[in-house]
């Protein structure tokens, strides 16, 4: 009984970092307008270097926009969200994934920003009353 439950453990250990981004999304699981807390419940597995989530993930927010971007460690990925109010707060025991709808995802932080860039032009003009 013992044993089978260090097999287990093992087993499960060795899963906690089998998620893949790109698999994720050909899969369709994640798509344009996820919300975060969606993808968090994809992502809850991926180890420390794989989950945007965690405290050793990148993020850049405009408060004044709306539009975050956050990517995991390994810069496999790179999400940019919008109608963000509450960005990502990562602690070192707890992750709030904040909240926002997946607006687009890059392979790139250049890519990322600028299309978050265009995204933070349309929403600026939308407020003025201008058009897009």
């Amino acid at each position: 009984m013992i044993a089978c439950r260090r097999v287990l453990l093992v087993f499960l250990i060795m899963l906690s970092g089998c998620v893949s981004h790109s698999g994720l999304v050909d899969s369709g699981k994640i798509y344009q307008g996820l919300s975060k807390a969606e993808i968090f419940k994809f992502i809850g597995w991926a180890n420390q270097f794989q989950n945007p989530f965690a405290i050793t993930a990148t993020r850049l927010y405009d408060p004044a926009a709306g539009v975050e971007i956050i990517s995991p460690y390994d810069k496999s990925v790179f999400y940019v969200f919008e109608d963000v109010t509450i960005p990502s707060q990562p602690q070192l025991t707890t992750v709030h994934a904040g909240n926002g709808r997946l607006h687009s995802w890059h392979t790139n932080l250049v890519a990322a920003k600028s299309k978050a860039s265009s995204l933070m032009k349309r929403i600026s003009s939308e407020k003025v009353g201008g058009t897009p």
